[in-house]
């Protein structure tokens, strides 16, 4: 991106993460005797500061900005470095699906459980907690997924569902490794899914849950001829990359929804806080995992490329320092 996206982008979250900080700042004066307060109070001091400097180098050719180091607080609860890990897991997870290449079919898969009837930290807490440990259980237990599933990646998010305050679920990718997607009993239907889940999570209920194919390319032979088909949901000629880029960006998105912040009080940073304490909030499994960790190597190597050259066009890069001053990045 060029230095002006740069700037803009990491405003909005500069932005957001001192709203967030200045929550945490405010909790020992709001919940007065309540255990683990001092801690909050020290992480908005440092949120305070995430972002407050950058250095990079600007490409005077290409206009390509490439950021080197800046200051990140690198808390659970900030937007800025929420949004950073997102798009950085992103980006590793597209790469480690390009390397693949066409032998995988790829389904989105939304899990959810019923909402708590209190909406406090515990029993949120409790909810985080119960749906990462049954996705785990289904994932690495149950035959009729270990099957036919050949690696997931999948991430909780919590939103707000406007009744009891926070609806978490999980948001996942599948990768199915098929010669013919199209054979049935091959892909999972949504009665399967919704059967496998609720045994995962052990409910007497069905939860609801929501599957969509995403994509698949094979070769089969049709009346003699070898043709090729291309699943794209999107029907516009060449628009799967970009199909597959929206659902990635939804398996890797961080845990808390964005409007989330805007209508937060301490009340809800509070809760926030104590639900996803020690709660995994993201996860690759099976094959897919092995190609993350290659495809997290590479981009790590690729960053060590000479100083004062451009990634791109390999142009001489010009040094860059930006500062946060009166709600503003400042070179």
């Amino acid at each position: 991106m060029t230095l002006a996206e740069f700037e803009e982008a990491r405003a909005q979250r500069k932005k957001a993460s001192e709203r967030v900080a200045k929550l945490l700042l405010e909790m020992p004066s709001h919940f007065k005797g309540v255990p683990g307060l001092d801690g909050l109070r020290m992480r908005g001091q440092r949120m305070e500061k995430c972002g407050d400097f950058y250095a990079g180098e600007v490409c005077p050719v290409c206009g390509e900005f490439h950021a080197e180091r800046g200051s990140r607080c690198r808390d659970r609860l900030c937007p800025n470095c929420g949004w950073l890990n997102a798009v950085q897991r992103a980006v590793t997870m597209r790469r480690a699906l390009s390397a693949l290449g066409d032998r995988f079919a790829i389904y989105h898969v939304v899990l959810t459980m019923r909402d708590p009837l209190a909406a406090d930290a515990e029993h949120l807490h409790a909810q985080c907690e119960t749906l990462v440990k049954a996705y785990t259980k289904m994932v690495h237990r149950d035959r009729r997924f270990k099957a036919k599933v050949w690696g997931t990646v999948r991430c909780l998010e919590i939103s707000d569902n406007g009744k009891s305050r926070f609806h978490p679920h999980i948001h996942a990718l599948w990768l199915y490794k098929i010669p013919h997607p199209w054979t049935d009993g091959k892909f999972f239907s949504h009665d399967q899914v919704c059967q496998m889940w609720q045994d995962a999570l052990g409910v007497d209920y069905r939860p609801v849950c929501w599957i969509e194919p995403i994509y698949y390319k094979v070769e089969m032979n049709i009346a003699g001829e070898d043709a090729e088909l291309v699943y794209n949901p999107s029907g516009e000629e060449g628009m799967e990359e970009a199909t597959i880029a929206r659902a990635v960006c939804e398996a890797c998105k961080y845990a808390i929804k964005p409007s989330l912040y805007n209508t937060a009080d301490a009340l809800k940073m509070y809760e926030l806080s104590q639900a996803i304490k020690g709660v995994h909030m993201f996860q690759t499994t099976g094959g897919l995992s092995a190609e993350y960790r290659k495809a997290e190597k590479e981009m790590q190597e690729e960053q060590e490329h000479p100083q004062g050259h451009c990634r791109k066009c390999n142009a001489l890069t010009d040094k860059v320092y930006l500062n946060w001053i009166n709600g503003g990045y400042v070179l």
